[in-house]
């Protein structure tokens, strides 16, 4: 293996080991930078609307888990479950069966995650449910629509919510890798300081 690639990366603030990633080194505002810059479908979303970054998703979970009235530490699993992204990229999900070791190493990195966010490695049952919801949103808005069968199927009570939320990524698409960072580096800070005065009462 040639020595400049060892597993250590840059995220911005420190150097990370992802083979065993310091929980203590990974910093909110590099997980908001990296999955701001990081595109849903692998940038392959349709030509005439804006790259869609792993932070819109993220956030959109968030919401969808708040709206489902789940506990806060299960909303901050709901925004931060693609955290390792913002070393690993959004793998997507056809090609990322085939890589044996991605696997492992997503894993580990979103174990660091959770230590450092104090909130169980182990997901809520709602947040596939929730991750999924978002994929069918994000394809049937962003994705060409005879792209894949079968077609997205959004349940009806989420239909609204759905469309209101791609409306509103596009609105701020001019500024959309900084906006949406700095969105999810605020709900990030916004559920944990929930958390601890719920932790004071």
């Amino acid at each position: 293996m040639d020595p400049r690639f060892n597993g250590i990366v840059w995220t911005g603030t420190h150097l990370l080991d992802v083979r065993k990633p310091d929980p203590a080194l990974i910093v909110t505002k590099d997980l908001a930078r990296g999955l701001s810059r990081k595109y849903r479908f692998g940038g392959h979303t349709r030509d005439d609307l804006p790259p869609y970054p792993v932070t819109w998703h993220s956030l959109f979970c968030e919401a969808v888990a708040d709206q489902m009235g789940l506990p806060i530490w299960a909303r901050l699993q709901a925004l931060l479950h693609d955290a390792p992204e913002y070393v690993l990229a959004d793998m997507i999900t056809p090609v990322k069966v085939l890589l044996r070791d991605y696997g492992p190493l997503e894993l580990g990195l979103w174990n660091a995650v959770a230590r450092r966010f104090q909130i169980p490695a182990e997901f809520h049952p709602a947040i596939k449910q929730i991750d999924y919801l978002a994929f069918e949103v994000e394809r049937l808005h962003l994705v060409t629509p005879d792209a894949w069968e079968p077609a997205p199927q959004v349940p009806a009570e989420w239909a609204d919510v759905g469309s209101a939320w791609i409306e509103f990524a596009h609105r701020h698409a001019a500024q959309n890798g900084p906006f949406s960072a700095a969105l999810f580096h605020s709900r990030v800070q916004a559920l944990e300081e929930a958390r601890a005065q719920e932790e004071c009462r």
